[in-house]
């Protein structure tokens, strides 16, 4: 599927310059009479479909049954800690069998590396839906029919937001993970200390 995506993206973006835009003393501008109303409606309601309504009810749907599936684990873990205190037995002198706590401490390290990975990633997924839905909107409101500037504030507003969505990710690495701060910092300093030696000889 992921394949079929990056394939069929460029095909619409290049069907799109060719019905959508023209080309006058170097800027484009929106051929007005170039298509019926409903073949650019048409086509405006797949772009957004298949740019942005589907990956979105994708990402949403993961993460609905992500949210559920750590959930149903997590109360597997808390029955099962009870279960181990629970059959702990009293001897000498009403002295308590301490439980088998590495387990415990396992199951509950890769439970808060868990829900870490999924953090990140609904952190990745509302910055996308934030980055890309103006842009999307107002080319789908411009294909039905309504007024939208390409000149205006706001789309250079939208693609520049939008552009963003990917420079964005890498902050997001680094807020959660301390492996990416660590790895980033070193790739600094030796990058510093090779400009350094570079000025030095």
């Amino acid at each position: 599927m992921a394949i079929t995506a990056w394939a069929l993206a460029p095909v619409m973006q290049i069907m799109l310059a060719i019905f959508q835009f023209d080309n006058e003393n170097g800027e484009c501008t929106i051929q007005e009479e170039s298509l019926t109303r409903k073949f650019q409606a048409t086509i405006g309601v797949f772009t957004f479909l298949w740019e942005y309504f589907i990956p979105v009810s994708w990402m949403t749907c993961a993460f609905v049954a992500i949210t559920l599936k750590l959930r149903k684990q997590g109360r597997k873990l808390m029955t099962a800690e009870r279960t181990s205190v629970d059959h702990s037995t009293v001897e000498d002198n009403d002295t308590l069998n301490a439980p088998d706590t590495s387990t415990d401490t396992a199951n509950a390290a890769k439970r808060l590396q868990r829900v870490n990975v999924t953090k990140t990633l609904f952190m990745v997924y509302i910055i996308y839906v934030i980055c890309w839905s103006p842009n999307q909107i107002g080319f789908l409101q411009f294909n039905l029919g309504g007024s939208y500037d390409f000149q205006g504030a706001y789309h250079s507003f939208s693609v520049i937001l939008a552009m963003c969505n990917t420079s964005i990710n890498p902050f997001i690495y680094a807020m959660q993970y301390k492996q990416y701060r660590a790895a980033l910092k070193s790739l600094l300093r030796c990058q510093c200390r090779s400009n350094v030696v570079n000025v030095i000889h």
